[in-house]
């Protein structure tokens, strides 16, 4: 055990004065680190875990117990632990990080992600904290983003149910679904979660508990030893190219009738888990609306890529958060915020970091959202005229080779694993020889773009008298994903903002494999198509046929400038995000084809105040 002070720089994000005008978030005690502590699970593993707690005050019984905070993750306990350690002890709460099993320096074996094992996992430690640490009150909450943000929702909705001390989550950054999320969006491998995430992962977890700590021999002995049964991720995904039980387990988006309790939600668009997230976030304010879950739920969303979306790096949320756990964990006051609306988001406008008009709404997509037919057109325009062009008139084709090194400049939603980020990159330069796009006419007013969307994409495929062949022993479900046996294609799609100057800023991106076309009418929503992307209903593409797609293009809020103009680009390469398609094809792009843009006019009062905004 180690006692120390939060150092100044740690706590100055959570110092601000709170916008309820609640008096208890300044830093009030010293805390106490206890180390490597070791929580058995159901089937006799240990976990191993570091719980760092207030010190109770002069004239405090030394046995004093406060409310819980607890964050599982797979990224090693003293690595992780820094953001909030630095930031709820001192304020009073028991905060417990946890190794996750087959991880650090905890036992078992790590076979996958959110698994039903780790889910359970959860549900037990949780449980244990609540009733087994000397210095816990009872009350646990959850904290965390990104893999403890997902297994939040999951620990909240287990097999097992609800934790029983479970209170309220704060889920930041976190997908909802895994399949349509991030391991294959539309159907297409997401290659840098593959190569990059699970070998990053994997190589945390080579040895056991950080030496740092001083564990002891035997337990991280033990750990290490338990670690080689870790199944390489990468390859346990990439032989499971349709969405099965495998990936409905590890997906709360259904069972969010489970998640009746208060949850406080953050999300960035540039995120990599903005598309389920949101989606979870509006059906969860429609149950409770319904009566159907309890809550409350309050969203925020911000300018902000995975890196970026963190309660505690941007006010006025961070001492929100401080109060949302004041309320539900420690009998705290009624925050002032709770009057306003329920999801607070940014508009942005010029920059994309911080350049926001902070808007509110009470459901996702926000009422009144009206969806705009924007008709694609010969020659790359884009525009509302009520007369579209002829159906199967051909509006411009291209030529997909895969070994041109078609690919993205940088990372889009995954700009935080390497690379430039896509957003700061001028699209121009690759757009306009990957495929085609379609661009409006410069805009008379600013624009304003909020919400999912799509693409409504008739088009036709022709193979083309190349053939490769498969490196050896590529066999199976592995060949699927980079030269199947029949016809197909990847459409990649890019929404983006051009600048009078011809630069061209990335806002949003979708993605579609044409064999996983097939949609599922009574799951989707417009803007929102979902898209089956199981075995039985793989359609391959036939050859010279007009065929229509449904190509979800993830959410946003943008406010495009009276001057600009705003682009589609279309083509068929996303490497190195996702795993290239070994099919050279021909793909040409037939009248009929619209956007479903969820899109107003600003006045023109309304685009000189929000612009003085957003300076």
């Amino acid at each position: 055990m180690r006692i120390f002070f939060a150092t100044a720089a740690a706590l100055l994000v959570l110092a601000a004065p709170a916008s309820a005008g609640v008096t208890t978030l300044a830093p009030s005690y010293e805390t106490t680190v206890d180390e490597n502590v070791y929580v058995p699970m159901v089937d006799g593993k240990k976990l191993s875990a570091d719980v760092y707690r207030p010190v109770p005050k002069a004239g405090q019984p030394a046995d004093q117990k406060f409310p819980c905070l607890f964050e599982m993750t797979p990224y090693r306990k003293e690595l992780r632990a820094a953001e909030a350690a630095g930031a709820f002890p001192a304020r009073g709460f028991v905060y417990m990080e946890v190794d996750a099993r087959g991880t650090g320096g905890s036992e078992g074996e790590y076979d996958g992600v959110f698994t039903e094992q780790e889910q359970r996992d959860g549900y037990d430690a949780i449980e244990w904290l609540a009733t087994h640490y000397p210095h816990c009150d009872g009350r646990v909450g959850m904290f965390g983003g990104s893999y403890s943000g997902i297994n939040q929702y999951l620990i909240a909705a287990s097999p097992k149910g609800t934790p029983p001390h479970l209170r309220t989550l704060a889920p930041q950054r976190a997908l909802t679904d895994l399949y349509r999320d991030i391991v294959y969006t539309g159907g297409m491998l997401t290659a840098s979660f593959g190569v990059i995430w699970s070998s990053g992962t994997e190589g945390y977890n080579l040895v056991g508990a950080d030496p740092r700590t001083n564990p002891p021999p035997e337990q991280a002995l033990k750990a290490i030893v338990e670690h080689r049964g870790n199944d390489p991720m990468f390859t346990t995904y990439m032989a499971k190219p349709f969405d099965s039980p495998f990936y409905r387990i590890s997906s709360v988006i259904d069972r969010l009738e489970q998640l009746d309790l208060p949850i406080f939600h953050l999300e960035g668009w540039y995120d990599a888990f903005t598309r389920g997230q949101l989606d979870a976030v509006g059906r969860l304010l429609e149950l409770e609306r319904a009566g159907k879950v309890g809550g409350p739920h309050y969203a925020v969303v911000g300018p902000w890529n995975h890196g970026g979306s963190h309660f505690l790096a941007h006010e006025p949320f961070a001492t929100r958060l401080v109060e949302w756990y004041r309320r539900w964990l420690d009998d705290g006051p009624r925050p002032r915020w709770f009057s306003e609306p329920r999801i607070s988001y940014c508009e942005m406008l010029e920059s994309l970091d911080g350049d926001c008009v902070w808007r509110k709404a009470n459901a996702w997509p926000p009422r009144k959202t009206e969806h705009h037919r924007v008709y694609l057109r010969p020659g790359g325009g884009l525009d509302t005229k009520p007369k579209p062009p002829a159906d199967d008139e051909e509006l411009g084709s291209w030529v997909y080779n895969p070994t041109a090194g078609q690919g993205e400049n940088g990372f889009s939603k995954w700009d935080n694993a390497a690379g430039v980020p896509q957003r700061e990159a001028d699209q121009a330069a690759e757009d306009e020889w990957k495929g085609l796009t379609f661009t409006t006419r410069e805009l008379e007013r600013d624009l304003v773009v909020t919400g999912p969307m799509e693409l409504r994409l008739r088009a036709k495929t022709e193979p083309l008298p190349v053939n490769f062949g498969l490196p050896q022993g590529v066999t199976g479900l592995w060949a699927e994903q980079v030269l199947p046996d029949h016809l197909d294609t990847d459409f990649v799609v890019k929404l983006s903002d051009v600048a009078p100057d011809g630069t061209s800023t990335l806002i949003q991106s979708g993605f579609l494999r044409a064999s996983h076309r097939s949609v599922d009418e009574r799951r989707s929503r417009i803007g929102r198509p979902f898209h089956q992307h199981d075995q039985a209903h793989l359609r391959p593409v036939e050859a010279g046929k007009p065929t229509d797609y449904r190509i979800e293009i993830w959410p946003t809020s943008k406010r495009f400038a009276a001057g600009h103009r705003l682009r589609i680009a279309l083509y068929s390469a996303d490497t190195a995000n996702h795993l290239a398609l070994m099919k050279p094809v021909e793909n040409t792009v037939l009248g009929g084809s619209h956007l479903l843009l969820p899109a107003k006019w600003a006045s023109a009062a309304g685009s000189a105040s929000a612009r003085a905004a957003g300076r």
